[in-house]
């Protein structure tokens, strides 16, 4: 009876151990689509998000403002250029923000997810 009694606990703790696995694993794979989802869409946003911001903001905003100046052509050019430096600037500190991998942890409750999974162990 002993033997059978063993034979249980030692079943209990391999199956405790298997679960705790493929908790593990899972929170793994679910934690690899999140990173290829965010690749994803961060390429996608940022092709649309860098051809509207090229076309209105480094091509139409700028060329008017100055063309309608009273510079000199050599104020215009240096006037231009800092324009298109400061919208790429832009660009790059808000796609930063936007898709940090903090942020995207935060968005898709990975976090919360990895802290239940070792909780429980």
């Amino acid at each position: 009876m002993s033997l059978l009694v063993a034979a249980l606990g030692f079943s209990k703790r391999y199956q405790r151990k298997a679960v705790d696995l493929a908790k593990i694993r899972g929170a793994s794979y679910y934690l690899q689509g999140v990173k290829v989802l965010r690749r994803q869409c961060l390429i996608v946003l940022a092709a649309i998000f860098s051809l509207i911001l090229l076309t209105a903001g480094l091509i139409v905003l700028p060329v008017a403002a100055i063309g309608y100046s009273s510079w000199t052509a050599g104020i215009k050019m240096i006037a231009t250029c800092g324009l298109a430096l400061g919208y790429t600037g832009l660009a790059f500190a808000v796609l930063h923000h936007f898709f940090s991998e903090a942020r995207w942890m935060e968005f898709t409750k990975a976090n919360q997810l990895l802290s239940k999974v070792f909780k429980e162990n």
